[in-house]
């Protein structure tokens, strides 16, 4: 094989493999819209951009509120509010920002600090269960950016960069 082919078809692959990610964040980015701080979901520290999946970043099998979002027609609506998908005690919407179950598309959740993984219950929020009267004012506050999606996308960016430098070194 020569050097030139081995370096379009290297390239090639680079390419394929950065597309093959593409999807899967846009779909990530698409589901976090579709509920309350979807975009700022923490578990046990971690940022979960693939809130209805059992990895952070959204592959492979669902957790209970994954199962749930599915079953609700991957919207928001009064019943996956009001749920406690992973049966810890708070709802989905306290766990997401949303305690009065109000939330609509595109707009501003009533809280959006101490926002919980609602599909795990070792991840609760900074608020009281749905089964008490006291206040749910968060103590707690988190990132409003999306890290989960933006260490995605460099981990893409860095192995095409990898390939292109080997393919080079080995041409050179």
């Amino acid at each position: 094989m020569s050097q030139r082919m081995f370096v379009v078809s290297t390239t090639v692959v680079a390419l394929l493999l950065w597309g093959a990610q593409v999807p899967q964040a846009g779909a990530l980015q698409l589901y976090q819209t579709e509920i309350p701080n979807g975009d700022r979901v923490v578990r046990g520290g971690q940022a979960w951009p693939g809130v209805g999946h059992q990895v952070p970043q959204g592959s492979g099998d669902r957790n209970a509120f994954g199962v749930a979002f599915q079953s609700a027609g991957h919207r928001w609506s009064n019943g996956l509010c009001n749920a406690d998908s992973d049966g810890d005690g708070f709802t989905n919407g306290q766990e997401l920002g949303d305690p009065s179950c109000t939330w609509a598309k595109g707009a501003t959740p009533e809280r959006s600090t101490g926002v919980s993984h609602p599909g795990f219950s070792d991840s609760t929020p900074a608020v009281q269960p749905a089964t008490s009267a006291s206040s749910s004012t968060p103590t707690s506050s988190t990132s409003t950016s999306s890290p989960g999606a933006a260490k995605q996308s460099q981990s893409v960016a860095i192995s095409v960069v990898l390939v292109l430098a080997f393919s080079l070194m080995v041409v050179g």
